[in-house]
């Protein structure tokens, strides 16, 4: 009797970026015995055999294979992990307030050290597993009772002592396992009242036993009473806390569905991209890889042709019952799958096909795309520019949806950079601040969230009006009005009072008080941190309602630099200013944008202009920004340009 399993996979996430040659699973025929064909049809449905499991059911089952089954049917099967042993070993330690256990001197691999862990299987000896060895009937008594005590009580079941005419040969070790199956309808032994406790056992009969031990056990997942193994919110807190190496994984956006919470996560460790996760946290406390599902649903033979995958993206459905993951790869062809989201499937990966006649789904709402190569990729509307560091050398753009786009490494890349970022703040952002390692904000509760590139976010006080950081150093004004400096894990230090905004540039603070004073406080930095014990505030303006680097404007409209000793006027009439160590930008109330300062050629720091004054560089703007290259520019009809020199000259370019 043969059974077919389709194996056809695209590739592990790495893979994504080109990090390892694809290798694919083919088709596989298990062969198994006519008594056992309906039920090993049912397991293969279901979805918890280890893709590796030898075609050949008949055969006797290793010591390794069986543990391999046992920690999928705890993990996938009544658990609802569908998102790798090493995970569920976490999670599951985690919950019972276990330590992971070591490996096995001959038995390395990690899925062993993990059913170990878990404790399902346990050694000849401490160091040995034995894991080419049979299995004997005896051992995988006791083994699926040690699976079924993972997330039920064995004792509730009422196994009364078994009656085996051959049960005096049954080890003392293995007794309550062969009572506990038995009871269970599990395994009835092997006709004439035999146990034949030291008989092979074979792979056939190892996967038919766990599938009854899942259909008629008195708590099962099929039976919708398993106990959560951890609250969703916990799972969702492990999941956005793993590292690969010393870099953790970032949750970029959340987003409630049915039954579910989707997370989009990401690595942003690798040096010429990322790697993205897209997680299902069901609200039973399950979780489910939805990239790594594509495994089961690719045409392998179709992707290797068409090359490496080039970016993901994903949609739901407006009530987020329907989820579609769509690939575009480096030939510019196109993969699209759609899956139905159910917490209570027991395949939740299984792909969604409408019915004849039934109408497709609309996908109405975006979940995000993380690594587009142009921003208009993403169908968000750009509302705003965020000034970036003096020193950094990315462009920033906020989205009406309040998402936030970066783009990285400009001067190696021109415009588009190498990758834009997009950023979602865990709690509603009101006010931004950006360096080129630490992204801050404000949320509407007055709490400073503050954190490095590549990692998470914490807060860091509360009771901010406005705040921002630069490496270890940091500032922060108070709803009450005070400005505090710290730096490192000191405690902040209050500055000076009364005051409204705050920025700093290099080693100097600029602030802006209540009463619309310019004040520059100096000598904030690592090498010389006196600002925190004598700060020493100079008052430059009055009447001043916004300051930028080198740059003030005061409520007459009129600019001002403040590059030397005294602050010197620029324009009049301005209406927005932003300025960096190199260039300064001012849109008037008219539209246009002035600018001045040195502009370099795109990736040739050697190649420069300079404008000594300001100079007319283009109409209708409602912002810019001064960045490493050139001038983002963001018109009022919503069109994004950047100003940059080209040729000899200064041209503006589309960024589209």
């Amino acid at each position: 009797m043969k059974l077919r399993r389709s194996f056809s996979a695209l590739i592990c996430l790495a893979l994504l970026l080109g990090l390892a040659p694809a290798a694919f699973a083919a088709e596989k025929d298990y062969r198994c015995s006519p008594w056992a064909a309906e039920e090993m049809a049912e397991a293969v449905s279901l979805g918890f055999l280890p893709a590796d499991l030898p075609e050949d059911c008949t055969q006797p089952i290793t010591r390794r294979d069986y543990a391999r089954v046992a920690l999928n049917f705890v993990s996938e099967l009544q658990f609802n992990f569908h998102v790798g042993g090493a995970f569920f070993t976490e999670a599951y330690c985690q919950a019972k307030s276990l330590k992971s256990a070591a490996p096995f001197a001959d038995a390395p691999e990690e899925t062993l050290t993990q059913a170990r862990s878990v404790g399902l299987i346990r050694g000849r000896s401490e160091t040995e597993y034995d894991p080419d060895s049979g299995i004997t009937r005896q051992e995988a008594a006791l083994i699926l009772r040690r699976a079924y005590s993972r997330y039920a009580d064995p004792e509730t079941l009422e196994a009364a002592p078994a009656a085996y005419i051959d049960g005096e040969k049954i080890a003392a070790w293995a007794m309550e396992g062969v009572d506990f199956v038995t009871a269970a309808g599990v395994m009835q032994g092997v006709g004439e009242g035999k146990f034949d406790p030291l008989g092979a056992y074979t792979v056939e009969q190892c996967v038919v036993t766990f599938l009854r031990l899942y259909k008629s056990a008195p708590v099962s997942r099929a039976k919708g009473n398993v106990e959560p193994l951890l609250p969703s919110y916990q799972v969702t807190a492990l999941l956005v806390t793993q590292k690969m190496g010393d870099m953790p994984i970032t949750l970029e956006r959340e987003t409630e569905a049915a039954g579910c919470t989707v997370l989009h996560c990401a690595y942003r460790g690798l040096p010429h991209g990322s790697l993205d996760y897209l997680y299902v946290v069901f609200d039973g406390g399950g979780v489910w890889d939805a990239l790594n599902a594509l495994r089961t649903v690719g045409d392998a033979e179709r992707y290797a042709a068409l090359g490496n995958l080039r970016r993901w993206s994903w949609s739901f459905t407006e009530d987020g019952g329907a989820l579609t993951l769509h690939g575009e790869y480096a030939s510019g062809d196109t993969e699209d799958y759609l899956f139905r989201l159910d917490p209570a499937a027991m395949d939740p990966w299984t792909p969604y096909t409408p019915e004849p006649g039934e109408e497709a789904v609309e996908l109405v709402s975006s979940c995000g795309v993380i690594v587009p190569r142009r921003l208009a990729d993403t169908g968000v509307k750009i509302v705003g520019l965020l000034p970036p560091d003096p020193g950094s050398e990315d462009m920033i753009a906020l989205g009406e949806d309040g998402s936030v786009f970066i783009w990285e490494n400009v001067h190696d890349d021109g415009p588009e950079g190498k990758s834009i970022w997009r950023f979602e703040w865990a709690k509603t952002p009101v006010r931004f601040a950006f360096s080129r390692f630490t992204y801050c904000c404000v949320d509407d509760r007055g709490v400073l969230w503050s954190g490095e590139r590549g990692g998470g976010l914490a807060p860091r006080m509360t009771g901010v009006r406005y705040g921002e950081t630069y490496l270890s150093e940091g500032l922060a004004v108070t709803e009450e009005g005070r400005l505090l400096l710290w730096y490192g894990e000191e405690a902040p230090v209050c500055v000076l009072e009364n005051v409204e905004t705050a920025r700093r540039f290099g080693s100097f603070v600029y602030a802006v008080g209540n009463d619309g004073s310019l004040w520059r406080l100096a000598g904030f930095g690592e090498q010389d941190k006196r600002i925190l014990t004598d700060p020493q505030p100079e008052k430059l303006l009055d009447g001043v309602r916004a300051v930028s680097g080198l740059l003030a404007l005061k409520e007459d409209g009129s600019v001002w630099s403040l590059a030397g000793e005294a602050p010197e006027k620029m324009l009049d009439d301005g209406a927005y200013i932003h300025s960096n160590a190199a260039a300064s930008a001012a849109v008037l109330d008219n539209g246009e944008l002035w600018c001045w300062g040195t502009l370099h050629r795109p990736g040739n720091v050697q190649n420069a202009i300079t404008l000594d004054a300001p100079a007319l560089c283009c109409k209708d703007v409602k912002e810019a920004t001064c960045c490493y290259d050139g001038v983002l520019i963001l018109k009022t009809d919503g069109t994004l340009l950047t100003l940059r020199y080209e040729d000899g000259e200064l041209q503006l370019f589309p960024v589209a």
